[in-house]
């Protein structure tokens, strides 16, 4: 007899794909919060009117509060011997009278002054050299100050640096003059001016040196081109200066400046308010309140919409206000919704853009005393500031996929192999895209390494122009648009080749297509359950209504047919000549979930539904299956 064999049947696990792509996607839920709540951050803490609202900022005007202009201060304060206010230069003197007159201005409405944070004083921040000199003392309680000016010379930028020997042959230095440093190939860039000064310090009537910790003020205004508007930083430190006090000749001279460990620095800076700033406020206003309107309607089942709207008015009123039914909707997450949205991405795009140089000052000036002395909830502040490029990059990959609309010769949906690279399989390729942004800083910092501080005690800086395409942050705006884009398109390429088997995929699948050929859709996250070994999709009626919503509603479509669609719908049409159609409508909705249903453009940029058949697919039909909660099935 032959003997039964038993299989032992074991419980069946899930393959590691599909454990794998579970993390991944808890991971980019997880990633996609915490995005969300920096730019949640960024909007409130960097938000500049609320800052200068605060007032904060305000604490660094105390040393200038009784003086109206240069005259006063050189009456209250006794200032170093070749370091006076007026030995700096003409435009030095009127670039720190104007950050005066701004600052003790009340409620200007032409600056905004900031609170950039607390830091502790190290070695690395030492400021304290800087009073070593001989001072006027009148009295025994003197309050003492500096000033000094200096134009700074660059050269080359980030990719000189990289690619040349610029950052290591023919170096200029601090005692050249211009002609000197503009034959090594260096041009001015920033004209800055350093004044400073102390609280009263009460000398002894001693001729012994005597040490005290004092309290001191910096202003540091900087232009970026010659009779520019200035901006500033703002200082608030500590150093413990060493006094020799000479009665008869009414002196005090400062023989050492050292900083005191641990010691508390207050930072502050003051940007230029302009309608640049105003603008850009309202901009982004207006994008999160059509990205919210538009999510909040897009919790609803959208009806159909078998034309395209009548009039520009009724697409405008159907883009966050359209005809739903009473059933929920779950097929986009807000930040799936927002990234991909094309609306938002260009008004917060252009909202940042009409903003960089007040957001790239803060970052740079800030990170200068974080990196030294590194605090969380500032560097917490740099983060959320550095995620707004985050939209830089969705607004890059949308005007390259139009710019590549326009000029490719594609004729069919899926032909142009360059558009099919111009996508992010979801939110976290585009979140990988930011990790480089978080270096923008540094990165600024390397594309001027090579610099060289002319002073006006070495050869007199006025006559000396800066032009402004020459400047600190301009000179660098090709490297670093330049270093962005590669950032852009290296993590592309990586998605790519990563994801290719996803991409052959999506390929195959025509709503698919419809995304990532034939659309602004930069990111596939609300079209990639595509069936691994059909390329089918299994869409609910309820998730397809809303997709061709947000399709019309929120991307530009660019009316690309299938491929062969023309001669598949003749030979069709030749298979039915003899037979003539007798099922009815509910038949027809019977069986509409085991057709497999085409999603197609037309010349005039509208989506359509087609059956087996390639007809379309009314929204009566529709309507019935979204009413019994049924899907369609798309190849």
């Amino acid at each position: 007899m032959r003997q039964a064999r038993y299989a032992v049947v074991s419980p069946k696990t899930p393959p590691l794909s599909v454990v794998g792509a579970k993390v991944i996607a808890f991971a980019s839920y997880l990633t996609g919060i915490a995005v969300l709540c920096l730019v949640g951050l960024d909007t409130i803490s960097n938000n500049w009117a609320i800052n200068n609202f605060v007032g904060n900022g305000y604490q660094f005007l105390t040393p200038l509060a009784t003086a109206s202009g240069t005259a006063d201060l050189l009456r209250q304060y006794s200032f170093a011997k070749g370091a006076s206010l007026t030995d700096m230069s003409k435009v030095a003197q009127w670039m720190f009278n104007y950050t005066m007159t701004q600052l003790v201005t009340p409620d200007n409405d032409k600056v905004f002054l900031l609170s950039a944070g607390t830091f502790e004083t190290s070695a690395t921040l030492d400021q304290c050299g800087f009073w070593k000199g001989v001072y006027a003392a009148p009295s025994l309680t003197v309050q003492l100050g500096g000033a000094t000016d200096s134009i700074s010379y660059l050269r080359g930028q980030a990719f000189s640096h990289t690619f040349t020997d610029d950052m290591t042959k023919n170096l200029g230095n601090t005692s050249m003059g211009r002609s000197q440093l503009s034959a090594l190939g260096y041009t001015p860039a920033r004209l800055q001016a350093d004044v400073r000064l102390t609280v009263p310090v009460t000398l002894v009537n001693a001729s012994r040196p005597q040490s005290m910790p004092v309290i001191f003020y910096r202003y540091f205004p900087r232009s970026y081109c010659t009779g520019c508007s200035p901006s500033a930083t703002f200082g608030r430190g500590h150093c413990n200066l060493t006094f020799v006090y000479n009665a008869s000749s009414a002196s005090v001279r400062v023989t050492s400046g050292v900083f005191i460990d641990q010691t508390p620095y207050h930072l502050g800076l003051m940007l230029p308010q302009s309608v640049f700033t105003a603008a850009s406020n309202y901009l982004k206003c207006i994008a999160l309140l059509c990205a919210i309107g538009g999510y909040l309607a897009s919790r609803r089942t959208v009806q159909w919409l078998e034309a395209a709207p009548g009039t520009i008015w009724d697409s405008i009123v159907r883009t966050i206000a359209p005809r739903c039914f009473p059933h929920p909707s779950y097929a986009l997450r807000f930040d799936r919704f927002s990234y991909n949205n094309d609306l938002f991405v260009g008004l917060f795009a252009l909202a940042v853009l009409l903003d960089i140089n007040h957001a790239i000052t803060f970052i740079r000036d800030v990170n200068v005393f974080n990196a030294t002395s590194p605090q969380l909830g500032m560097t917490i502040q740099l983060f959320a500031l550095s995620t707004r490029l985050l939209w830089l990059n969705c607004a890059t990959l949308k005007l390259l996929k139009l710019a590549w609309h326009v000029i490719s010769t594609a004729t069919y949906s899926g032909e142009s192999r360059v558009m099919g690279f111009l996508n992010l399989r979801n939110v976290t390729s585009l979140y990988l895209s930011a990790i480089l942004l978080f270096y923008v800083p540094p990165f600024i910092e390397y594309n001027n390494a090579v610099r060289v501080g002319l002073k006006n005690t070495v050869e007199p800086l006025d006559g000396t122009i800066i032009d402004l395409l020459d400047s600190w942050y301009v000179r660098g705006t090709w490297a670093i648009s330049g270093g962005l884009l590669l950032n852009i398109l290296l993590v592309l390429a990586f998605d790519q080749v990563i994801n290719r088997r996803f991409w052959r995929r999506m390929a195959n699948n025509s709503l698919a297509r419809q995304a990532t050929f034939n659309s602004t859709s930069i990111l596939m996250d609300f079209v990639s359950d595509v069936d691994v070994n059909s390329a089918v999709l299994a869409c609910k009626a309820r998730r397809l209504l809303m997709l061709q919503w947000y399709f019309l509603s929120h991307l530009q479509t660019f009316g690309l047919p299938e491929k062969d669609l023309l001669r598949a719908k003749k030979l069709a049409q030749q298979r039915r000549v003899s037979v003539q159609p007798t099922t009815t409508t509910s038949s027809n909705v019977d069986t509409a979930g085991e057709m497999l249903c085409t999603v197609a453009q037309d010349s005039g940029h509208h989506i359509h539904l087609l059956d087996d058949q390639f007809t379309d697919i009314t929204s009566l039909v529709l309507n019935i299956k979204v009413l019994k909660d049924t899907s369609v099935t798309i190849h």
